[in-house]
């Protein structure tokens, strides 16, 4: 099952339980980064507010081109891990935005679109919250606080 699958299978899940199950289920690498990268409160994407000039590529529901380029995002973001993780501040902003745009170019439309919304912090699935993925997987992200709570809304 392809991430978009999953999500999308996330977003019509009925209950926060049928949610973490899925999650669970389907628990990969891949995944948990994607998770990391968007709900971590320390994460911060080295990007522009909104959507970069892209030119999209033909979509495939099966594609899974998003798996390649998942390991490559820690160089638009500063967070854990210092600059030897995080490497974003390590890239001049221009190069930095060249390489996010070519990521989206890389990926199909369907991809890109996530990965944009993963800049912006919110996948927009419904019911996928902080506090879902802090219980479903504690070892990712913070546990929920008031703070963290708060910023995820």
């Amino acid at each position: 099952m392809t991430l978009i699958e999953l999500f999308n299978l996330i977003d019509k899940a009925k209950s926060q339980k049928e949610r973490g199950e899925l999650l669970t289920q389907n628990k990969s690498h891949h995944l948990e980064n994607m998770l990391w990268y968007t709900f971590h409160p320390d994460v911060k994407f080295l990007l522009p507010e909104g959507n970069p000039p892209y030119q999209a590529q033909a979509e495939d529901p099966q594609s899974t081109l998003l798996y390649g380029q998942i390991r490559k995002l820690r160089y638009f973001v500063e967070g854990p891990g210092g600059t030897d993780f995080c490497a974003g501040n390590n890239i001049n902003p221009i190069k930095r935005e060249t390489m996010f745009i070519t990521m989206l170019e890389s990926v199909t439309p369907t991809e890109a679109e996530l990965l944009i919304k993963m800049s912006n912090k919110d996948l927009g699935v419904r019911g996928l919250t902080y506090k879902l993925v802090a219980d479903t997987f504690p070892h990712l992200i913070p546990p929920v606080s008031e703070k963290t709570e708060s910023k995820s809304k």
